[in-house]
């Protein structure tokens, strides 16, 4: 979600579509003229030609309508249920220029007008030319988060242009016997699928005043000087202005104005103190940072049009408060949609019981513990539904990850002291692992996959305490089952389990978030049928890991755990991170020679060091060579795994994973050159680095239960 995109036009003469930047497009560079990048024919680019800016827009889904939100901003406190009546003064008009029966019909298509909704950017947008051309300029408007009902919902294949096709100004009756038609939006965010819908198709709104007095929105002191600064030199050419003859471009608009004003009952104003020609500009760069300047321009227009609606003369530091606090709406976004995802739901009368079901489907209420043990199965509908939405709060996730921990804590001890001696002799399988994977991974790792979207943007404590629980859980869980088995729950091995195992799920948990925005960021609103699979492998590995602590405690220090540990490559692990690297190397289109740069950039220096400055290959140190090379080249791994994580964020996770095996690997080849027969040890050092390198990467990556998402699409949660 960004109020920083770009656009894509049309051609007339073959079906490529030509991207273009909002500058070029708000200069109109070549006197509006591109050419295509498919045949080469010349564009007049402009919204006549504006194409869909995603071909592949989840919105195009039917199934993708109702598990969403989107967006309305209206004047009306009662939208969309309220009166919808055309105003008297409109019908005023329509009486002074039209005959009776073409009122009559004007009104009753006014009043039976569809709904329209839309992206985030297309709602505050609309608001926006409201407020510049529509004499809005001063009124209340109020921002909705709408719901459609997800049973019986009926859409019309496809979608509309709106430049050549009926569709924004279209009737109930001409929805036909569809509740929802899409079309193209060419005026507000141009290129973003809207909706116009029946008010039946509504299920839950939720609605906010405009603009957000919680938002920060002071202003500095050092911007009201530059402001006075800017108002003394604009008043000391005042006099000389003043003298100028106004253009008749100047006189026309005072004219249109006034007729306006006339017509709509509006008392005509004093005329007020303009503003500082410098001024804008100065608040554009101050507040509209990473905001395209077509926007720019329309908020900077609908400001100012406030600004005249005004009755009483508006000081320059109650201007420049409101713009900081409308500039909020697009800057501080996130947080915008969090507030209003936070606001009371609201439906159309319906029954108490039937407002009640509304509500639990909107919402996701907070679950006590107890409500979260019977909650293990994520994929019922209503659950999915609520985590592609959104609205999971953090306690929620929290409470949920311990009821799990808590649960393979006590299970798989248990089971493990009690039922694994009897099962041995039938069967060679660990039942008891199998019990914990199909919980954590199948129902958890699948919970990880929907909330962890590439928009998931909690504040840094609230992605703690959702990661924390998992491991508070397990934790938790142990100290029972010791306890219960007359175990002693504080010896070394216990606690190498509780920092290790907590560690080892949160980072199965990170794998399973880190390929999930990825994922989100290149296919929003949909997931893989595989996804509980690939949780599976992970979990699993991380089980196992946690499993072999006890005999590695043994061993002695943290070297030799470490060895002992890694003495073979964990299998059901390495394969979930070879299916992660995989998925993130086919979703990395256009970064995929990137990303093998960094590969090649990081092993080489590596290995070339080790190769020149390791101790000579005798006999008795070959074995200890082979393993320490299998440490470098993970290093080098770790170090490719890092670097992405820091560029891309959270979705940085998995495109991390694809990056660090071929690091490793290639760097462990190198590394072979310095033994006579390095092909007879191919084989040996790939399943040293395998051994090091999947659980390194699985630890390294609970560090990064935190980092937030960058860049990537918001649609999946939030539209």
């Amino acid at each position: 979600m960004t109020f920083d995109y770009g656009y894509t036009m049309a051609c007339s003469a073959c079906p490529a579509i030509t991207p273009l930047t909002s500058t070029d497009y708000h200069h109109e560079i070549n006197q509006a003229h591109i050419a295509c990048h498919g045949c080469g024919a010349d564009i007049h680019f402009g919204r006549a030609v504006m194409a869909l800016r995603d071909a592949d827009d989840p919105a195009l889904d039917d199934d993708y309508l109702a598990t969403v939100a989107w967006y309305h901003t209206s004047t009306h406190s009662d939208w969309p249920w309220g009166s919808r009546t055309m105003p008297a003064a409109t019908l005023a008009v329509h009486r002074r220029h039209m005959p009776e029966d073409a009122v009559d019909r004007a009104r009753v298509r006014h009043e039976n007008q569809a709904l329209h909704l839309g992206t985030y950017e297309a709602a505050i947008e609309a608001m926006l030319r409201r407020m510049h051309d529509q004499d809005d300029g001063g009124a209340q408007f109020f921002l909705y988060r709408v719901a459609l009902r997800a049973a019986d919902l009926t859409a019309e294949r496809g979608w509309r242009d709106e430049n050549t096709d009926d569709a924004a100004r279209i009737s109930q009756d001409d929805l036909g016997d569809a509740d929802v038609v899409r079309y193209l939006n060419v005026f507000e965010s141009p290129g973003s699928i809207s909706l116009a819908v029946r008010p039946s198709a509504i299920a839950t709104i939720q609605r906010i005043g405009l603009p957000i007095s919680t938002l920060p929105g002071d202003v500095e002191p050092s911007l009201l000087v530059k402001v006075g600064e800017l108002r003394a030199e604009h008043d000391r050419w005042e006099p000389e202005r003043a003298q100028l003859k106004p253009s008749p471009l100047d006189l026309l608009r005072r004219e249109a104005s006034a007729r306006r004003e006339a017509l709509l009952g509006h008392r005509s104003r004093a005329r007020r103190r303009g503003l500082p020609g410098q001024l804008p500009r100065l608040l554009e760069e101050q507040y509209l940072s990473g905001v395209s300047e077509p926007v720019r321009e329309r908020f900077t227009g609908a400001v100012g049009a406030w600004h005249s609606a005004q009755e009483a003369q508006v000081s320059d530091t109650d201007y420049v408060t409101r713009y900081a606090r409308m500039a909020a709406l697009l800057t501080q976004h996130r947080q915008v949609r969090h507030l209003l995802a936070d606001a009371d739901l609201l439906s159309a009368g319906a029954s108490p019981a039937a407002l009640g079901m509304l509500l639990r489907r909107g919402r996701d209420e907070p679950r006590s513990f107890r409500r979260s043990l019977w909650a293990l199965h994520p994929p019922l509908r209503r659950r999915l539904d609520v985590l592609d939405r959104g609205d999971i709060e953090r306690h929620t996730r929290a409470e949920e990850g311990f009821a799990f921990g808590a649960l393979i804590g006590v299970v798989q001890p248990t089971l493990s002291f009690f039922l694994e001696p009897l099962l041995q002799p039938i069967a060679d399988l660990r039942m008891t692992v199998l019990v914990a994977v199909l919980l954590l991974g199948y129902a958890w790792g699948t919970t990880v996959w929907r909330a962890h979207t590439a928009d998931d943007a909690q504040p840094v404590f609230d992605r703690v305490v959702s990661v924390l629980g998992l491991p508070a859980g397990v934790v938790l869980g142990l100290a029972f089952s010791l306890t219960g088995t007359g175990s002693e729950p504080f010896e070394a091995v216990t606690l190498w389990h509780w920092a290790l195992g907590g560690a080892a799920l949160i980072g199965a948990a990170s794998l399973c978030g880190g390929i999930a925005a990825l994922w989100h960021r290149h296919r929003p609103g949909t997931s893989p049928w595989w996804v509980g699979l690939v949780a599976v492998l992970v979990f699993t590995g991380a089980i196992e890991l946690i499993d072999s602590l006890g005999a590695a405690v043994k061993l002695g220090g943290v070297v030799e755990i470490w060895l002992g540990m890694t003495a073979e490559p964990w299998w059901a692990l390495l394969a979930g991170e070879i299916v992660i690297a995989v998925v993130a190397w086919l979703l990395a289109t256009g970064a995929r020679l990137r990303m093998l740069c960094l590969a090649v950039v990081i092993s080489l220096p590596v290995a070339v060091s080790r190769l020149i400055f390791s101790a000579p290959i005798l006999r008795e140190n070959a074995l200890d060579h082979l393993l320490l090379d299998g440490v470098v080249a993970s290093v080098a791994g770790l170090v490719a795994f890092l670097i992405c994580v820091v560029a891309g964020g959270r979705a940085g996770v998995a495109a991390g994973v694809a990056c660090a095996w071929p690091a490793a690997l290639l760097t462990a080849l190198v590394l072979t050159l310095k033994f006579n027969h390095p092909m007879d040890l191919a084989w040996l050092s790939v399943r040293q680095v395998a051994a090091n390198l999947a659980p390194a990467l699985l630890l390294l990556t609970a560090l990064t239960a935190i980092v937030p998402a960058r860049g990537g699409t918001e649609r999946t949660v939030q539209r």
